[in-house]
């Protein structure tokens, strides 16, 4: 029994645990870009005094709208990944309370011992960590853009 959670234990260490998760700028930019499409759409027609058809703006803002709820989904995952990752530790930590054999308690130390120098954090290739944070970021700097897209959108008349 030792021997195979010694194995376990060798596995853990020369896993690499990172999940990759792609896509995530692009959902941004998609977002960014259906939004400002259809600000700049409404307001041409706006200003040529053509008839405004209320599905071509909702087509486009919902699928901002699908977009964005994608993104969302992405991020919390992760975060609750983290999470849950994280407590793992914690349990143990109640199991070593219990009376075990001393060869099972060794073990169960060896192996929180390797939780600790473990990171759970979910993170894309190395580049950022994917958390509610990364989350916030981008919908402030969504904001920022769109906001300098409309002030040139405005300038151009």
């Amino acid at each position: 029994m030792e021997q195979s959670i010694e194995r376990f234990n060798l596995a853990l260490m020369n896993t690499d645990s990172k999940l990759r998760v792609a896509g995530l700028f692009e959902l941004d930019l998609v977002f960014l870009y259906s939004v400002f499409y259809t600000y700049t759409s409404f307001v041409q027609d706006l200003r040529n005094g053509e008839e405004i058809i209320l599905s071509k703006y909702v087509s486009c803002l919902l699928f901002a709208l699908f977009e964005a709820i994608q993104f969302y989904y992405i991020v919390a995952a992760c975060a609750d990944v983290t999470e849950q990752a994280e407590k793992t530790g914690i349990l143990l930590n109640e199991f070593l309370q219990t009376d075990i054999g001393s060869s099972a308690e060794r073990c169960v130390e060896l192996f929180s011992i390797e939780l600790l120098h473990q990171d759970f954090k979910v993170n894309n290739l190395g580049l950022y960590t994917i958390d509610f944070t990364l989350m916030f970021a981008m919908i402030a700097a969504n904001t920022s853009y769109l906001i300098m897209l409309v002030q040139f959108q405005l300038a151009e008349k």
